[in-house]
């Protein structure tokens, strides 16, 4: 049996690319989630602050390294894992993430993604740019807004009309009944 979860937090430490002995590759990154509520006063209120270590393996680990920053909002999810070791105090037991996806949150901030592509050799590149338009925010607002049409309105100007006579006769009926 497998558990997802996503988590929304904050990067709690510096990621680190780490090499194995086998020449495979992870990046462990911690990451603190702290829910928030009103409490009877309407007031913002932190509560308990969550802990929760995602190791990624491979070409995420390094994607990974290289992209989140401490400190970074983030969006996580993964399978939760039980990782179990022996002690000097006897055996011991963790609940993990293996992550499989890490991405800024953007409701934080914004971000500019750069797809990668896997090399002859090891690890990724940079895609070309191909078929990708300049950014449309990297225009310059003009301060003639005048220049440009105003949005067309949804509603019908017709049916704005027959409301408010429905309205004079609704008033007129009233009248005449009291």
């Amino acid at each position: 049996m497998s558990s997802t979860i996503t988590v929304r937090g904050w990067v709690g430490n510096k990621p680190t690319l780490t090499r194995t002995a086998h020449d495979r590759v992870f990046t462990t990154v911690r990451v603190a989630s702290t829910h928030r509520y009103r409490d009877s006063r309407n007031e913002w209120v932190d509560g308990d602050t969550q802990w929760f270590s995602a190791v990624f393996w491979d070409d995420a680990a390094d994607n990974v390294a290289r992209s989140v920053r401490q400190g970074e909002p983030v969006v996580l999810t993964g399978r939760l894992v039980l990782e179990r070791w022996d002690s000097e105090e006897g055996p011991r037991s963790s609940l993990g993430v293996r992550g499989a996806t890490l991405g800024h949150d953007l409701t934080r901030g914004f971000a500019h993604f750069t797809r990668c592509v896997r090399t002859a050799g090891s690890g990724f590149e940079p895609a070309a740019a191909e078929g990708r338009g300049e950014d449309p925010f990297a225009a310059q607002a003009t301060d003639d807004a005048g220049s440009q049409p105003a949005p067309t309105p949804d509603v019908d100007e017709d049916s704005i009309d027959a409301s408010v006579d429905v309205e004079e006769q609704l008033g007129a009926l009233e009248a005449a009944t009291a």
